[in-house]
């Protein structure tokens, strides 16, 4: 379904996620229910949910527990997504996508307002831009919500690994005929090895993408 007036949010994608969107690839998403510091501070999902809502617990002591609701950080289905993806800044005037696309200019900005690098040689601006401070308009990916869920992230099968378009990654090339071993291999390089064999509850969505015209 699509909703009018939807509300946008902003997702952060890597870059080889962003080369597989773009390519067709990738149509799932995943992030786990919880944060790595949550976890060390004790809180576990409660197999619920309250509205749109994740319950999730810890256990102080045998009469006491401490819930925290946890939304769904990519909102709700007919929903939209802008992606923020990794950049790189040369000069006062010239963007580029990780990919080395140059990024079309569409509001007035000023690199120092980032906090980038001055180079002092060559009297300019020069650097690594973080995804997180992509602005809504250097986004040139947006994503419309048709499915969300809350499952464990073994549950995953191998049409939904090869949703997640991880088999046509840079150097995942031998792992491009078994789309689940390169959505494993994935999951542990960027989350770590726990994240793989500890089984955590995630967030799944399923996305199109959608024309800004």
């Amino acid at each position: 379904m699509t909703v009018i007036n939807a509300k946008e949010r902003p997702i952060i994608l890597t870059a080889q996620e962003v080369n597989a969107v773009l390519a067709g690839d990738k149509t799932q998403h995943r992030l786990p229910v919880l944060t790595a510091k949550e976890i060390d501070e004790g809180f576990e999902w409660d197999f619920s949910a309250e509205g749109d809502s994740a319950v999730c617990i810890k256990e102080i002591d045998d009469e006491r527990q401490e819930v925290l609701l946890k939304p769904c950080p990519f909102g709700e289905m007919g929903e939209r997504l802008w992606v923020q993806e990794p950049s790189l800044i040369h000069c006062d005037w010239d963007w580029f996508y990780a990919d080395n696309t140059l990024v079309e200019c569409k509001e007035p900005f000023t690199p120092g307002d980032l906090h980038l690098p001055w180079d002092d040689e060559h009297q300019e601006y020069i650097g690594p831009i973080g995804a997180e401070h992509m602005p809504r308009w250097a986004s040139r990916l947006l994503l419309e919500i048709i499915d969300i869920r809350i499952e464990s992230v073994r549950d995953i099968n191998a049409a939904s690994a090869e949703a997640e378009g991880c088999f046509n990654f840079a150097g995942y090339e031998k792992l491009k005929p078994k789309p689940l071993s390169a959505f494993i291999t994935y999951w542990m390089a960027k989350y770590g090895d726990d994240a793989w064999w500890d089984n955590p509850w995630v967030w799944v969505i399923e996305f199109k993408v959608i024309s800004e015209d």
